[in-house]
């Protein structure tokens, strides 16, 4: 399978960019520095890194905070709650917990249904993302941030944290994610996580590492169908084994993605993937069994929600 990868080479008057199977073109600013991307290799000598993730080494644990603690019981009790008939009180308590010592979710509902935190979650939610497509080929993490955030509070929304634009280079910034400076949004500096609530001006995106089947469904339940908030995941395809959407199966990629749907309660999952523009077989969307999803995809790295 050929892969698409941008390859900026010096022409007069700035940079052009060269396509290599594919017929996207993106052309590089002319102030830029030349960049040249090898198709075949990771970039920035980082392992799995084609689209601009990384890969966690699957037997090292990965312990969590507190706040990540308490997000992880809000989201099961909220599923035993809404899909199991458990009794709502401990939900409660979980909630205002969560809410008085990490601050609102400052979501604004785009007027796509239910607002944050409805009483009953349905049995299927999908959020109205709108896919966008990487502008850089290691530039999945800032990619899955802007569509995260343009859909919760529209392009016109500038940074809490330092007034940018809402961008993907101004989310690969040293202020946000880090991306430009790194070369890729790795996991372990939990910068993807960072990004959005610095932008957001609120810490209510958590990192979660390698979640069971059973956990994610709760997520996708919880953060979807209660609080109509998308979901970051920091996928790890093997080479040789699993891969999904069409990416390339002779690589081991570390690639974010965005989570925006479920149906049957969360037993299946919608996600966005931002490779468009670096893989020519890669869809905008896709639907997954989500508990296979994380048993295959998401045992290195994780999730953000």
């Amino acid at each position: 399978m050929k892969t698409a990868m941008t390859s900026y080479r010096r022409a007069a008057g700035g940079f052009a960019a060269l396509m290599i199977g594919c017929a996207v073109a993106l052309t590089a600013p002319t102030s830029a520095m030349a960049e040249v991307i090898d198709p075949d290799q990771p970039y920035n000598g980082i392992e799995g890194n084609f689209t601009g993730g990384d890969v966690t080494d699957p037997s090292i644990e990965q312990p969590t905070d507190g706040q990540t603690s308490l997000k992880i019981q809000l989201s099961q009790e909220y599923y035993a709650v809404n899909f199991q008939g458990a009794d709502p009180t401990q939900l409660n308590r979980l909630e205002a917990d969560y809410t008085a010592q990490y601050g609102d979710s400052g979501y604004v509902d785009p007027g796509d249904g239910a607002g944050l935190r409805t009483t009953a979650a349905a049995s299927s939610r999908i959020l109205g993302l709108t896919q966008t497509g990487q502008s850089k080929g290691y530039y999945c993490g800032p990619a899955s941030g802007y569509m995260i955030l343009r859909y919760l509070h529209g392009t016109g929304f500038k940074s809490k944290y330092n007034g940018a634009s809402l961008s993907q280079p101004n989310l690969a910034t040293s202020s946000h994610m880090a991306t430009e400076a790194n070369g890729s949004t790795t996991w372990t500096s939990k910068r993807f996580a960072t990004g959005i609530n610095r932008w957001r001006g609120f810490n209510w995106y958590v990192q979660v590492p390698k979640p069971s089947g059973s956990l994610l469904v709760a997520v996708f339940a919880h953060s979807i169908g209660g609080n109509g908030m998308p979901i970051g995941a920091d996928t790890v395809e093997f080479a040789g084994g699993s891969h999904y959407n069409g990416h390339p199966t002779n690589k081991t990629i570390g690639h974010w993605i965005v989570g925006f749907g479920y149906t049957s309660s969360g037993q299946t999952s919608s996600w966005a993937d931002p490779a468009t523009t670096v893989w020519s077989a890669t869809k905008p969307s896709f639907s997954y069994s989500t508990s296979t999803f994380a048993t295959r995809f998401l045992q290195s790295n994780g999730i953000v929600y």
